[in-house]
């Protein structure tokens, strides 16, 4: 008895299937923390495939399997394995904003700029200016995480530009949070 995918950690899919095999004639029953979710009838061979949705509540739940015979008997419990289902992002917190706050300027040898996050759990982070990503990397959980943004990776155009930091942790949640940073490469007048 298995799971289908199977799990290798943290997952944020409420849907999977258990597969294995039984005895024929009999309904096979998947329960998670006890309690019934889904049951297939053996009516020809002994595979089954069980399509299972758990709710939508991040926690450990143990998967088991019983076959039910004609009678309605059922057999001991065969555990698939614990799920763990993960539907939450990482929380982020900006721990230092970004500074400088104004960068490029023609008479300024300003042309870079960084701030300091804490993401919740290990998580890996994209730093973009709308489609281009100017940062990435990985964080440690509960770590302060510097994201520097060098004068290669700097975003083009005068004016305000929303940075977007967005988290993902290891089963690909994700949260924003956005930052700002100004952009003046005009000489004074």
């Amino acid at each position: 008895v298995a799971f289908s995918p199977a799990q290798t950690g943290a997952s944020s899919a409420v849907s999977f299937n258990v597969t294995g095999s039984a005895t024929q004639g009999n309904t096979v029953r998947v329960y998670a923390n006890g309690s019934a979710m889904s049951s297939q009838q053996l009516n020809a061979g002994t595979g089954f495939n069980i399509a299972v949705t758990l709710p939508s509540t991040s926690g450990n739940y143990v998967i088991t399997v019983k076959q039910e015979n004609a009678y309605g008997i059922l057999s001991g419990a065969a555990t698939v394995g614990t799920y763990v289902l993960d539907v939450s992002g990482p929380t982020i917190t900006i721990v230092t904003a970004i500074s400088p706050t104004k960068v490029g300027g023609a008479s300024s040898s300003v042309n870079s700029a960084s701030f300091v996050f804490k993401c919740s759990e290990t998580c890996t982070y994209t730093v973009k200016d709308g489609s281009t990503t100017l940062v990435s990397g990985s964080a440690a959980a509960d770590t302060n995480t510097s994201a520097t943004i060098n004068s290669a990776s700097m975003p083009t155009g005068d004016g305000i530009h929303t940075l977007v930091l967005t988290v993902y942790d290891a089963a690909l949640n994700s949260s924003t949070q956005n930052v700002s940073l100004t952009v003046d490469t005009l000489a004074p007048s």
